[in-house]
């Protein structure tokens, strides 16, 4: 979300619906949906932590990557 418009819920909603849509397996059943986030980018890790990614301590390039465990989507 470009720093404009940050801190209007723009991210969380579509973090929201993104899930919505990962719920429908739309590419088939999966076990763990990914993410990731640039380290200074405490906003991002907020946000996704708030919907149950945890950081699994790899990294992709310089960002850090998360996971939810699908199972957990309600």
């Amino acid at each position: 979300i470009d720093k404009d418009y940050q801190g209007k819920g723009y991210g969380k909603e579509a973090l929201r619906q993104a899930l919505e849509y990962i719920k429908t397996v739309p590419c088939g059943p999966a076990k763990l949906c990914w993410t990731s986030y640039e380290p200074e980018n405490d906003t991002a890790r907020h946000l996704y932590h708030s919907f149950g990614f945890r950081e699994t301590g790899e990294t992709d390039g310089e960002e850090l990557i998360m996971a939810l465990p699908l199972n957990k989507l309600v």
